[in-house]
């Protein structure tokens, strides 16, 4: 018999041993839980989440991807087949191997087949130029890479240049010389050689998306992922009943992390080659999909959809809004009009990657907040010397957890910057409120000091993305010899729109003091994005000269 649930998060018990787990885990549907209290959840590796969600939920789909469907246990029983292959290729535990698709069924395929061969998994931008894949290859090591048809052509020209690059899996295409067929590795018929892993393995290595210079290898262990995804589906009361989508690229941690989120309970997921406006309301009204996460442009392109009111999407009881500055006229006139609720959350690759977020109640959510420090977490705001803040004052966040990374991949003084005292040190800067909500204030390297005014890159977009005629507003600092660095806006548009420099800034000065005021305001056609929707600062800066 299942003690009571609140037992199990007992000071007494904090981390209780695994078959007590596995009990928890398999009357899991939904966990009563007070944000910042520890669940029982070390010890659980990635093989071991998906062998017994197999077991439980055998004959449930798990996967659909266009015509497909995939259950619980035949993607558990065939990526077993596909690890005992790697297997037989030479792959062992901490070996890297690389992943190039776009989103399909096989790049999950073969996350699973990495991870129970003991090897480390290396996501790829699947539109990486030769240049950038022979980087992270090199860097990361990587023993094998498996990739699309089409990805190849951006291979095949580096193999030679990565010295340790022996094996290359293609899943289409005409087959190239040596390499070999992904569908030959999926008929491998002998037992799976079980491998001694532990929650605190690096279970892969993924590169950050570079907006501020290099790309550096984020060191996830098999805990951090699994702790984490217990962490978030219990938060946001997440069942076997809910269905996902997720149109966001699985060579990210955010489309990851949902994945594994709903594994934990059993739930359904839809996957997309891409965000398509149309097809992804056409598949949510279709399917009666319940969740849905995305970055704010997505939302933003949905609610301006022209034919938005032929599409019934009253099915979707909560949205996930990250990765960008939000609009919150957009997210108050989506859930006017199809009654869903909007939660906002913060992470980071580094943190596997969730570390706050909102309560899933319109009474608790907070719009404009991050959120309450999760399960499991220690976070705490400090200023230059380390020292905590002042309630309500701006400081970087700190944060002590399992689900924290290992560290970077063969950069030890970054490590050593970045976990200075025992905290990791985000970069990102905040404040928090009497009842522990915590509100993102910026990116240390995006404050603007002018005039010995710090001023907030992040406060003047929210006030921007708030005029009428605005679609998206990006704002750096420009070097000047007088105030050191002045606030410039370069301001996307909506289509049609008439507005003029000094109507923005005019409309700027409603909200903002007059030292915060953008100097310069440029209109441009676009702004350079990451693939996960994140306007590139980097990028930017380099731009307009930086």
């Amino acid at each position: 018999m299942l003690k009571p649930r609140e037992s199990l998060i007992s000071p007494e018990c904090p981390n209780p041993p695994f078959h007590v787990m596995e009990e928890w885990m398999e009357n899991f549907t939904y966990f009563p839980v007070t944000q910042g209290r520890p669940l029982p959840l070390k010890g659980l590796t990635l093989p071991e989440l998906i062998k017994s969600r197999a077991e439980r939920f055998g004959e449930k789909t798990l996967l659909r991807f266009k015509e497909k469907n995939v259950t619980y246990k035949e993607i558990d029983e065939k990526t077993d087949r596909l690890a005992k292959s790697f297997q037989k290729l030479g792959i062992k535990k901490g070996d890297r191997v690389g992943i190039m698709f776009q989103n399909c069924l096989e790049v999950i395929e073969s996350y699973f087949a990495i991870w129970k061969s003991g090897a480390w998994a290396v996501p790829i931008n699947p539109v990486f130029t030769s240049h950038e894949v022979e980087y992270v290859l090199s860097d990361a090591g990587a023993k094998m890479i498996i990739a699309g048809g089409k990805e190849y052509s951006r291979i095949e020209p580096i193999r030679e240049k990565v010295s340790s690059l022996e094996t290359i899996v293609l899943r289409d295409g005409k087959r190239a010389t040596n390499t070999i067929s992904y569908a030959s590795l999926a008929k491998e018929s002998q037992k799976l050689r079980p491998i001694d892993l532990s929650s605190n393995d690096v279970c892969q290595i993924m590169y950050t998306s570079g907006t501020e210079g290099r790309p550096k290898g984020v060191m996830t262990t098999h805990g951090g992922y699994t702790d984490n995804a217990f962490i978030k589906s219990s938060i946001l009361e997440l069942t076997e009943n809910d269905i996902t989508l997720i149109p966001l690229p699985m060579f990210h941690m955010f489309a990851i992390s949902t994945l594994l989120n709903f594994m934990t309970v059993g739930g359904e997921v839809i996957i997309t080659e891409r965000f398509e406006t149309e097809e992804v309301m056409d598949l949510i009204a279709e399917n009666r999909v319940t969740f849905f996460t995305g970055v704010p442009t997505m939302y933003a392109y949905m609610l301006s959809h022209p034919e938005i009111d032929r599409y019934d999407l009253s099915s979707v009881r909560i949205c996930i809004i990250a990765g960008g500055n939000v609009n919150y006229k957009i997210v108050e006139e989506f859930e006017k009009k199809f009654g869903c609720l909007f939660i906002e959350s913060m992470g980071q690759t580094e943190l596997s990657p969730l570390v706050m977020i909102n309560p899933p109640h319109r009474a608790r959510r907070r719009l404009g907040s991050c959120g309450l420090t999760a399960c499991n977490m220690e976070t705490r705001l400090v200023d230059e010397n380390d020292n905590d803040v002042p309630l309500g004052d701006v400081g970087e966040l700190v944060v002590k957890s399992p689900c924290v990374m290992k560290g970077y991949y063969n950069l030890p003084e970054e490590n050593e910057k970045a976990f200075r005292g025992g905290w990791y040190h985000t970069g990102d800067l905040l404040r928090q409120d009497k009842d522990g909500y915590y509100y993102f204030v910026d990116r240390k390297k995006d404050m603007i000091v002018t005039a010995g005014y710090n001023i907030y890159a992040k406060e003047l977009e929210n006030v921007l993305l708030g005029h009428p005629q605005v679609m998206e507003a990006a704002v750096i600092g420009v070097p000047d010899e007088v105030k050191g660095q002045l606030a410039k806006a370069l301001i996307v548009k909506k289509h049609g729109s008439t507005l003029t420099e000094d109507e923005l800034e005019k409309y700027a000065r409603e909200y903002l003091a007059p030292y915060k005021v953008p100097r310069i305001i440029e209109f441009v056609e676009s702004l350079p994005h990451t693939p996960q929707g994140k306007i590139a600062k980097g990028k930017l800066r380099d731009i307009v000269g930086q």
